[in-house]
């Protein structure tokens, strides 16, 4: 079989990487088809030479750079213009990982995979601009009417798209993200930020700070409790903090009890990780929520909003919040201050953990594959 790939699905720098995991895992396990991944080679795809590269090593991909560039692309779509792609025709699947796709009727059968509907339904916790919502609001409602079926990140981006779209309901299908596959195994790396940190008590906290994140409530309920002389853990952010969430700067500039730092190396971040008290995550919106699952790898538990796709991810093994409540955020933290990390809870959320892989949602894909092209 040959499966076309739409590459410019995987650019996002972020999002994009358990769509770029599921990819190179479903390369790896249809060794016989062919796949052809297409991508607009701008400077956003530049930065991620060794995935290309990646995928080129492997026998069965070739990675043919589109000619059309991702702005005359994006302009297109921003004005309503529905063939704003020559996609090739002749292929016997075509995929849309992370990003709703229009397939024409000689492109099919095909399959697209959303994220969430946060710039829709709560775009005020989107990191998408007013075109940026524009052309997704386009693509998503021309990808309703052409594709075979749409995948989503979670079950509750899949109740959301349902909720829009009730009449192609039959349509959506839940594709769980995997993790990268560091997560499992054994190495870690130091460094002197693992080393100072590795005797002390505290939280972790790591990604890009913006307002869906709700870092400022978090901040605000972690500083009461200080200032109420609560013996709480230390605060560790990792990461960066968008550039219009000043206050949320001034209140780490202000805390003697959190540190803010830089994005670390992977096997470092793990290292950070398991050696923490868990994880603090009272986000405003998530359509899936790594985090929370790489956080169970290293057996660790998890605070979490009590909103969106989190309490589907977290489970039943996480403190639940308010995110929009600084009292219940309150409650929760004490709550995880007097958290007993068991050998038992460790290797129960691992387990669960376990399940989240790209090997795992690459095969639930495959299955699709086969079941679309043999009707």
């Amino acid at each position: 079989m040959n499966i076309f790939i739409n590459g410019n699905s995987l650019k996002a720098f972020t999002s994009g990487t358990p769509q770029r995991g599921l990819i190179k895992a479903l390369c790896l396990l249809r060794s016989d088809d062919k796949f052809t991944v297409f991508v607009s080679m701008d400077a956003e795809a530049l930065q991620l030479s060794d995935y290309w590269n990646s995928l080129r090593n492997i026998n069965n991909v070739n990675i043919v750079s589109n000619l059309s560039s991702q702005r005359n692309i994006n302009i297109k779509k921003l004005f309503g213009i529905k063939n704003y792609q020559s996609w090739p025709k002749g292929f016997d699947f075509y995929l849309s990982p992370g990003m709703p796709e229009y397939f024409n009727k000689k492109q099919q059968p095909s399959i697209s995979t959303v994220a969430d509907l946060s710039s829709i339904n709560a775009p005020e916790t989107s990191s998408l601009k007013w075109h940026g919502n524009r052309i997704f609001k386009n693509t998503l409602k021309w990808c309703m009417k052409s594709n075979s079926m749409i995948g989503a990140i979670s079950n509750f981006t899949r109740d959301e798209l349902i909720e829009k779209y009730p009449a192609q309901k039959e349509l959506f299908f839940s594709l769980h993200n995997g993790i990268e596959d560091f997560w499992f195994d054994d190495k870690y790396e130091t460094n002197e930020l693992t080393n100072n940190y590795k005797t002390q008590n505290y939280w972790v906290w790591w990604g890009f700070g913006s307002n869906r994140k709700n870092l400022g409530r978090l901040l605000e309920a972690y500083s009461e409790l200080k200032t109420e002389n609560h013996p709480l853990p230390q605060l560790l952010l990792i990461g960066e903090i968008a550039a219009n969430q000043l206050p949320v700067k001034d209140q780490i500039n202000n805390s003697t009890c959190v540190e803010l730092v830089p994005f670390q190396e992977a096997l470092s971040l793990k290292e950070l990780v398991r050696n923490s008290k868990g994880l603090l995550f009272p986000s405003l919106y998530e359509g899936f929520g790594l985090p929370i699952i790489e956080t169970y790898s290293q057996g660790r538990p998890v605070l979490y909003g009590n909103c969106t796709s989190m309490p589907e991810v977290a489970s039943e093994y996480g403190i639940p919040v308010d995110s929009l409540d600084v009292k219940s955020i309150k409650t929760g933290l004490l709550k995880m201050s007097q958290f007993e990390i068991s050998k038992e809870y460790e290797e129960l959320v691992k387990k669960y953990a376990s399940q989240f892989t790209y090997q795992n949602a690459a095969q639930q894909l495959s299955k699709l594959i086969d079941q679309l092209s043999t009707q």
